[in-house]
């Protein structure tokens, strides 16, 4: 059962995200997305057109790791 207080792009079984939807919400730009893809620093998936896809709880990740590498 899904908690109404969460929205859904966060609930399990969300779709993922592309690459131009994770730039935003990262304010990063799609290139720092696919870098950090290739880097390994961002969980993704590649779909049947070799396409980025990103689950929202990498995104929460990478949003929580970055948020610490600029406290430090």
């Amino acid at each position: 059962m899904h908690n109404v207080r969460v929205p859904q792009v966060f609930q399990d079984g969300a779709r993922p995200l592309d690459v131009a939807q994770v730039a935003v919400l990262l304010g990063w730009t799609k290139d720092a997305v696919r870098a950090a893809c290739e880097r390994g620093e961002l969980a993704h998936n590649r779909d049947h057109l070799n396409a980025y896809r990103i689950p929202c709880w990498a995104i929460l990740a990478a949003a929580i790791g970055w948020g610490k590498r600029r406290a430090d």
